[in-house]
């Protein structure tokens, strides 16, 4: 015989497992994929849209790339700027004690100074710290490499977009015409080879004109996503993610296309214009969506300015754990060393990369003083 008790929790079962059901649903139809329209987003109103009364003061360096700063004036291994096809600057983002991150990149995908006519040069953007030994370590790094861009130590809530705005307004003050500019992380590999043999294949379709094998000028060409193109992503509103943005800040319930910050590049002179919209505009922390989304809305060209590269529209699942097929076709692999939930040894995974991709350096022209 069942007691009364015992019957009232028999009945109260399916009505748990009910109210868990609907509850699953639920989580599950909130975190479906949305549905993005296109927007004119410089039409929105919020605080990311809107200009500030004054514009924001440039960054006084502490110290600057001397040794790429020469080569952007004098060339390197031979090739004078003016000669080659095109030019790069790489512009990487790090914490000044990621020593061990930016020596691999160094000695491997970063080590590469030119390639098939093409300049390659390589800046990391380091904020100081507030620990002397450190900064006198990076005192020395700069003295050896003379690759360092190096910030004051600056208190602010939006760290990683203050590092990529230096890397722009160094770049807007100091490249000419027909050099690329490129923003990545220092967590990343490289696939210079065909990073090289991509851009190339997009010049002609973009009005750049070529003169002698080498381009003369970059006509209207976009920014590239070439690591992850975001063309369909929302802006967190739950209070417990760190990257949350409230409606009074942005309003609209999808962000514009954007390129994720492992890599994307642009030329010098869409890196000035974005530069400049971003003194009259307010920092977002989420530097990629700020930058290539936010600032790049603002210049008011719809999306003609942005494209994606060959594998750059994975899903996030993808991009984390891409299969081996795709995996081997990558131009960049991000080693999602700054995830503390996903386990990886950044500087063993470069030298892998670096290692796999030997062969493809073998068969071009390369110097790597």
């Amino acid at each position: 015989m069942i007691k009364p008790g015992s019957l009232k929790r028999l009945l109260l079962l399916p009505s748990i497992a009910f109210i868990l059901t609907v509850f699953v649903l639920y989580l599950n139809l909130n975190t479906t994929p949305p549905i993005c329209h296109p927007l004119d987003f410089y039409k929105q109103k919020g605080s990311f849209m809107d200009d500030l009364p004054s514009k924001r003061e440039l960054i006084k360096f502490v110290l600057t790339p001397w040794k790429v700063e020469k080569t952007i004036t004098n060339g390197i291994c031979g090739y004078k700027p003016t000669e080659v096809r095109w030019s790069m600057v790489i512009v990487v983002k790090s914490s000044a004690g990621h020593f061990d991150r930016r020596d691999v990149i160094r000695d491997t995908w970063g080590g590469i100074r030119a390639i098939d006519q093409v300049i390659i040069e390589l800046v990391f953007v380091i904020d100081t710290t507030k620990d002397d030994v450190i900064n006198k370590k990076v005192d020395g790094e700069s003295f050896l490499h003379g690759d360092i861009l190096l910030m004051p130590y600056t208190d602010t809530t939006s760290p990683i977009t203050m590092k990529t705005l230096a890397g722009m307004q160094w770049a807007s003050h100091i490249l000419p015409d027909r050099w690329f500019y490129s923003s990545a992380d220092d967590d990343i590999a490289l696939n210079m080879p065909d990073l090289v043999s991509f851009l190339d294949s997009l010049l002609p379709h973009y009005r750049v004109q070529s003169r002698h094998n080498k381009f003369d000028w970059f006509g209207d060409l976009p920014i590239v996503c070439v690591y992850s193109y975001q063309d369909c992503d929302i802006p967190a509103r739950s209070l417990e993610s760190k990257w949350m943005v409230p409606h009074s800040k942005y309003g609209v319930e999808q962000w514009p296309v954007y390129c994720r910050g492992g890599f994307y590049t642009t030329t010098s002179k869409m890196a000035a214009r974005l530069f400049d919209v971003s003194r009259s505009t307010e920092l977002l922390a989420l530097d990629d969506v700020w930058i290539t989304g936010l600032l790049r809305s603002k210049l008011k060209m719809g999306n003609s300015n942005i494209i994606p590269a060959p594998f750059s529209q994975l899903t996030n699942a993808e991009l984390v754990k891409p299969s081996k097929e795709i995996h081997e076709k990558l131009i960049v692999r991000h080693m999602w060393g700054d995830i503390p939930e996903v386990k990886q040894n950044v500087v063993s995974d470069i030298r892998k990369s670096a290692e796999e991709w030997k062969s493809k350096l073998e068969l071009q022209d390369v110097c790597a003083p």
